[in-house]
């Protein structure tokens, strides 16, 4: 039975350094198409029927680095 989420998490995997005791998936900032990711970020996420969420984590990467 499909249930629709109550939370989501959200990955920027861009960095302004990288940190090299760092598991996560992630790019040097630099030279990075960061709007084309962001486009198609926002357009997978009007493709689900989400609804309201009670939570959205936001990681990565460096998140303030956008």
């Amino acid at each position: 039975m499909y249930t629709k989420p109550t939370s989501a998490y959200v990955h920027i995997p861009f960095c302004t350094q990288i940190c090299y005791y760092c598991d996560f998936s992630k790019v040097f900032i630099k030279n990075q198409p960061v709007d084309d990711y962001l486009v198609h970020l926002m357009q997978e996420v009007d493709s689900y029927d989400i609804g309201a969420l009670r939570t959205l984590y936001i990681g990565g990467g460096t998140p303030t680095a956008l």
